[in-house]
């Protein structure tokens, strides 16, 4: 939609005057006037590149909300002379994001219960006043809506996705993970949207899901156009007004189970629910437990009482020491992509499309798949052509699980499978744009791949090695050209684990640097930048917690209850199973050379 379209200012009292004055900051929202008396209510927080809901956003919201009342068509002469209302569009004017959600930082000064639970009612009412509008209203979602965006979205009518080619639109309720629940209303809308089966789905895990997935299980209602977005969902909300349609009571019984339907049923789907939460995550982290409670309530409560119930429920999540702890986790996280980003800002901003991989054992044959999962092309080689067929088929096995647990479907699993090709020599590896070595941890059978790799690259290719437990300095000596030669040390299972250690030597080019960051970044992971020292970051956090459990065993203490004592503290795995999952070999060699 140009600005011609959306160009009338709409009235506002002194009291709300959003009116800025000279060199002022723009409002973070912002009520227009675009055509068929729809108005658009949009987010914009200056300075970011994502919408966030802090106090103040939230306070804009609350002021806009006032006008559109003002605007319902109540007969009074303030109404006729600004042109009566009949729609509400919400929207961003960030590319990528519609909004990212609540304030973390805001969440993590809370100071005591009372405070929580009144941010909590501070947010039902106002998203409770987008409900209770006379006029229908739609959320135009394009990239993240999460959290307290999708809350917001929520409390609409409808929600209009965009899901055109490269489209990363997702949404999701990620509140467990941060040790919360959705506090602004989203265990009471999000079942009566799509059902209870699927909103403990999301809420107890926290999972997003994609705007076709969105629409698939009602969630979202219709698809937006790539091209003028905005003038479309205007005319869409504009034809449902002509028609008098809202969307106030979504049909429950439509596609759901007979466990929704009774209250039998529905007391199994809960007692279910719980068992499993019990089996994933233990005793150690409430949310999840608080979701399930909040959820119950809104089959058995009217909305209001259980919006009560929701804000009472939210309120000592917010002081628990899970929350604080992975409050604090998601910062270093932030901090992570702040540091890839400007990292990433000293190379050329090229998407990557073109990898190498040598080594197609379980760590190649995973990196491989993780990068053919994020639309890159890769060359996989082996020395033995039943080497290379085993890596492919653990490729396969990658995708074909990921398609069985619906996290893609099998159209989308057979190309990502498209993507790798397979070879016993060094053809192809021209094109590449990074080569990453995962070949066995010896000094002198790395250097020798190094030496094949310089030979059949590109001048610019990034050439990386995967080690865990080498020194990235001593493949850069031997190298030709020691600056494009840094470490890419992923974690097993490398197509699931979110870290990857980049080893940057002291003649690491920055061009290289940034190249590398960029790479794990388009692959959805958090690249975690490292100096070129014995056991990196992660193995020198991990090899004493593991050294000693070793004491303990050749102290007599029995293996089984040592992984026993660490699986009650909250480990996923005790530290003798995941020595196993290593391997003993490397394990030895990692402690070795960290001593």
């Amino acid at each position: 939609m140009n600005m011609k379209t959306i160009s009338k200012p709409v009235p506002s009292s002194a009291k709300h005057s959003h009116k800025a004055e000279a060199g002022a900051e723009a409002p973070p929202v912002a009520l227009t006037q675009a055509e068929r008396g729809v108005y658009v209510l949009t987010f914009d927080l200056p300075g970011k590149s994502v919408n966030v809901l802090n106090q103040p956003v939230m306070d804009a919201l609350d002021a806009c909300l006032d006008r559109v009342a003002r605007l319902e068509g109540n007969g009074s002469e303030h109404s006729r002379l600004a042109g009566q209302a009949r729609g509400l569009l919400i929207r961003s004017a960030k590319p990528g994001c519609f909004i990212a959600g609540a304030d973390v930082e805001e969440i993590g000064r809370i100071a005591d219960e009372s405070t929580a639970e009144k941010l909590s009612v501070m947010g039902q009412r106002i998203f409770g006043r987008i409900e209770a509008l006379a006029i229908p209203s739609a959320a135009l979602i394009s990239g993240t809506c999460l959290g307290g965006g999708l809350e917001l979205a929520l409390a609409c009518d409808w929600r209009l996705v965009s899901a055109g080619a490269g489209s990363k639109t997702s949404l999701g309720l990620p509140e467990v993970k941060l040790g919360l629940l959705p506090g602004w209303g989203g265990t009471q809308r999000l079942p009566r949207v799509v059902g209870l089966r699927r909103a403990l789905d999301l809420i107890l895990s926290g999972r997003a899901v994609d705007a076709h997935a969105a629409v698939k299980m009602g969630l979202a209602d219709a698809f937006a156009p790539d091209e003028d977005a905005v003038t479309w969902a205007v005319n869409w909300l504009a034809d449902k007004a002509d028609a008098g349609e809202r969307n106030r009571k979504p049909k429950r019984a439509r596609g759901r189970s007979w466990l929704e339907r009774s209250a039998l049923g529905r007391r199994l789907l809960f007692r279910g629910a719980r068992k499993k939460l019990q089996a994933k995550v233990g005793s150690h982290y409430p949310a999840p437990y608080r979701a399930l409670d909040s959820i119950a309530n809104s089959a058995r409560l009217p909305l209001q009482k259980g919006l009560a119930r929701e804000a009472a429920l939210f309120a000592p999540l917010a002081l628990t020491p899970a929350s604080r702890g992975l409050l604090h986790v998601f910062d270093l996280q932030q901090n992570g992509k702040r540091a890839a980003k400007k990292f990433s800002s000293k190379g050329d901003g090229a998407k990557l499309d073109s990898c190498g991989v040598i080594g197609a054992g379980l760590m190649g044959s995973g990196i491989a798949a993780a990068l053919a999962s994020s639309g890159i092309r890769v060359r996989l080689k082996d020395i033995e052509p039943a080497a290379v067929a085993r890596g492919l088929a653990r490729a396969r096995q990658i995708f074909d699980e990921a398609a069985a647990r619906r996290k893609m479907d099998r159209a989308a699993a057979n190309a990502c499978m498209q993507r790798i090709s397979p070879t016993t020599d060094m053809s192809g590896f021209g094109r590449a744009q990074v080569v990453i070595e995962a070949v066995a941890e010896d000094l002198a059978i790395k250097r020798q791949v190094f030496s094949q790799i310089e030979a059949a690259v590109g001048a610019d290719c990034v050439i990386a090695t995967n080690t865990s437990s080498l020194r990235v300095s001593d493949l850069a000596a031997a190298a030709a050209h020691p600056e494009r030669v840094l470490g890419l040390h992923f974690f097993n299972p490398a197509h699931k684990m979110p870290l990857v250690e980049v080893v940057l030597t002291d003649l690491t080019s920055e061009a290289a640097a940034a190249r590398a960051v960029q790479l794990v970044s388009q692959m959805g992971k958090t690249p975690v930048i490292v100096r070129d020292v014995p056991g990196f970051l992660v193995n020198r956090i991990l090899l004493p917690y593991l050294i000693e459990a070793l004491y303990l065993l050749t102290e007599g203490t029995k293996p089984a209850r040592i992984d026993r004592a660490m699986r009650a503290f909250g480990m996923p795995m005790g530290p003798l199973e995941l020595i196993d999952q290593i391997g003993l070999p490397i394990a030895g060699h990692v402690a070795r050379h960290l001593a």
